[in-house]
């Protein structure tokens, strides 16, 4: 047997805020496909990404990825290869972010290998390797790099990405026009790719991210309500405390009242 299958599943599903680290990784190869987007920690540094990222990860190497606000939804392959370098058969990234097209296919060939593993009464070695061969095989074809059109698709994609990381880092140094123009886009494209990608329109996203500063620091730092403000991009603390209160429906001072009071209750 030259593939061994340590642990499957498909469409599995994490709640909101999940957390995964291990230090010393696996001693094995890790596939995972994520269907929802997350955050994955790569040599020390944070990386967005997006539905239908993959990952791929070789024994003893870290594994970390988190979501904050939303469920976490992935695929999974663990296995162990007695052949010395499975992966060097098939022109796939080791330990780094890649994309792929027609997800359906991956899930249905990764629900069929974690039912593998429930099925006892059967001896199925054979269709565990032809599986995750044809796993392997099928990542291969269906990254999204397949042609000079696909591969400018998908450095934009990398850029849009990494931009949108920078904005939700410090969204008090973005407008919507400079975003645009980061990207060397109109700002009419800027936004339909903007849009296409992230499931939300530029501006929404911005203002989002500003929010999201906020609440983080109303809770964290003992910062004035008006430095908050303008440290997340509002030029005016009333229009601030407006904005506020319509999302959260609480005023900042209320709203970090509610988090020290959530705090000493603990």
């Amino acid at each position: 047997m030259r593939i061994k299958l340590l642990g499957a599943m498909h469409l599995k599903t994490e709640p909101a805020g999940y957390h995964l680290l291990r230090e010393q990784g696996q001693q094995a190869i890790n596939f995972v496909h994520f269907l929802s987007p997350v955050t994955l920690v790569i040599d020390g540094l944070p990386h967005m990404a997006e539905r239908n990222a993959c990952i791929i990860y070789t024994p003893g190497v870290r594994q970390e990825y988190y979501t904050v606000d939303h469920e976490l939804s992935n695929n999974f392959v663990t296995f162990k290869a007695l052949e010395e370098d499975i992966l060097g058969r098939y022109n796939l990234p080791r330990n780094e972010l890649f994309y792929i097209e027609n997800e359906e296919a991956i899930t249905n060939l990764v629900e069929y290998i974690s039912w593998t593993l429930s099925d006892f009464d059967a001896d199925h070695t054979a269709e565990i390797e032809d599986s995750i061969q044809q796993l392997l095989k099928g990542l291969e074809e269906r990254q999204i790099l397949n042609t000079p059109k696909a591969q400018r698709a998908f450095q934009a994609r990398k850029r849009m990405l990494a931009l949108r990381q920078m904005v939700h880092e410090n969204p008090a140094a973005w407008t919507v026009a400079r975003m645009a123009k980061a990207m060397y886009f109109t700002r009419s494209y800027f936004f339909l790719q903007y849009r296409a990608l992230f499931g939300v329109p530029p501006s929404q996203d911005l203002a989002q991210a500003r929010l999201a500063l906020a609440k983080r620091l109303l809770k964290t730092s003992g910062e004035a309500i008006g430095d908050i403000a303008k440290r997340c991009g509002y030029s005016q603390m009333e229009y601030f405390i407006k904005v506020f209160k319509e999302q959260e429906g609480l005023t900042p001072g209320q709203y970090r009242r509610g988090a020290r009071d959530e705090g000493t209750d603990k």
